[in-house]
């Protein structure tokens, strides 16, 4: 879907609609991900940067969650270094508790649905 970022976002906002967290965990984090390079691709940078800030900590498998942390590094404009990667994702590990409880992922993924007008 290269250069249609509203085809993209809306698809992701249909299959949105059939995710049970609850039996999947992580995969609220994976459409987080997905949004936030929507907007990276739309030219939002400081929009994926709000997405990603201290909603998400993990997601259902290592390659994406290093997908998450390179939009999160691109949003940002920081340089991919393992060093500050492995701080990141310890400091978030410490939020976990915290993400969980405020439902913070599910709420910055319906915040970015209404801000788009595809609310399910």
């Amino acid at each position: 879907m290269v250069g249609r970022v509203d085809e993209a976002r809306s698809d992701l906002a249909e299959a949105l609609r059939f995710v049970q967290s609850d039996r999947m965990p992580g995969i609220e984090e994976d459409f987080l991900g997905a949004f936030a390079w929507a907007c990276i691709a739309a030219g939002e940078n400081t929009r994926a940067a709000e997405l990603l800030d201290d909603t998400w900590v993990i997601a259902r498998s290592p390659t994406t969650i290093v997908m998450i942390t390179a939009a999160q590094e691109r949003a940002l404009g920081v340089s991919a270094d393992p060093e500050r990667r492995t701080a990141e994702l310890f400091r978030r590990i410490r939020l976990r508790d915290v993400i969980r409880r405020e439902s913070r992922t599910r709420g910055a993924l319906d915040n970015e649905l209404a801000r788009l007008a595809l609310a399910t």
